[in-house]
């Protein structure tokens, strides 16, 4: 997209919003809560677009309102799909009213978190666990849970930072994750 193009013409991106509501035809959550995260640099300036701000808040309106309604019918089996619709409904929500969904599957998602010592954890598909806690970080900190949101991210910080090996080989004691 174009969007933070400022010689991109408004007709071009609104030309571009037009196709993909009419592409988004049937609802698939997994796709809708992706397109509706892609679309959050756009819609936190759309003040700077007003030639596109009505094409941009409908599409937006139309994605929360699917992801909403299939994230609430979702079962809990996938993690990053409940993630990714949290972490949308989240981002994108107009004021405190429409929080309530995001609220509902932060409440799903925290049934699986894992706690170990100063670590939180959130078994989810393999391959895809850092996303899974960053975007469950994410929809905690918008909703107000810096707690939850601070620890999911201080073990994402200290995965990246694995600790020293000792001359024996291991890593010191009193120290990060070997607590």
């Amino acid at each position: 997209s174009q969007w933070s193009v400022s010689s991109a013409p408004d007709a071009t991106l609104s030309a571009e919003l037009v196709l993909m509501t009419r592409a988004l035809t049937t609802p698939d959550l997994d796709r809708d809560a992706r397109v509706l995260l892609a679309l959050v640099p756009a819609l936190r300036r759309r003040d700077r677009r007003p030639g596109v701000r009505a094409e941009l808040s409908g599409l937006v309106t139309k994605l929360r309102r699917s992801v909403s309604e299939a994230a609430l019918a979702h079962s809990d089996e996938d993690l990053s799909v409940g993630a990714d619709a949290a972490a949308a409904l989240a981002v994108t929500a107009f004021g405190r009213d429409d929080l309530g969904v995001p609220r509902e599957l932060l409440r799903r998602l925290e049934r699986r978190v894992v706690h170990i010592g100063e670590s939180v954890w959130i078994p989810a598909e393999p391959g895809r666990e850092v996303r899974v806690m960053c975007l469950v970080a994410m929809t905690a900190a918008r909703l107000g849970r810096t707690d939850l949101a601070f620890r999911l991210l201080g073990t994402l910080l200290r995965l990246s930072n694995p600790l020293p090996e000792t001359a024996w080989g291991d890593a010191p004691r009193g120290v990060g994750l070997s607590e």
